[in-house]
């Protein structure tokens, strides 16, 4: 770099204008990202996020003596969402987890809760909450309530 004294070259002043120009561009990319994911979550009035306690979450036996599968009712209250959100969940766990159905369809969506059922795709064994929970299979969720 020159000295307070010597002004700068031209291939100086074309590597300064040359980084400048970069960096601007960088900046002008991540605003546009900022921008793209603003307008992503600009129609939320809230949101929020949880999950089930891994390895202790509250799984309901369903279909009988069959043991076709696990519900668990998830207690959204702490969101303080005013109307029903749009959720969105996904089973996480230890093991096996991918071997199931259910986990992304939400039932009996309320502003304070809503319902996951949870049953092998092809296997023909029982599913219990002592499986399950074995497994540490739990839910997570995303809530996102809509602006009025």
């Amino acid at each position: 770099m020159p000295d307070n004294t010597t002004p700068p070259t031209a291939d100086q002043l074309a590597d300064l204008i040359s980084g400048y120009t970069k960096l601007k561009e960088y900046f002008e990319s991540i605003q546009a990202d900022i921008d793209q994911r603003l307008a992503v979550i600009s129609g939320a009035k809230r949101i929020a996020c949880g999950s089930t306690k891994p390895g202790a979450t509250e799984w309901v036996q369903y279909g009988g003596d069959a043991k076709t599968g696990v519900y668990v009712d998830i207690d959204t209250s702490a969101a303080q969402f005013t109307k029903n959100p749009v959720y969105t969940t996904a089973i996480g766990g230890n093991s096996h987890h991918w071997e199931t159905t259910g986990a992304s369809s939400v039932y009996s969506a309320t502003a304070t809760s809503f319902r996951v059922y949870v049953q092998w795709s092809k296997r023909d064994t029982p599913l219990t909450p002592e499986v399950t929970n074995g497994y540490k299979w739990h839910i997570n969720w995303i809530g996102m309530e809509p602006e009025d």
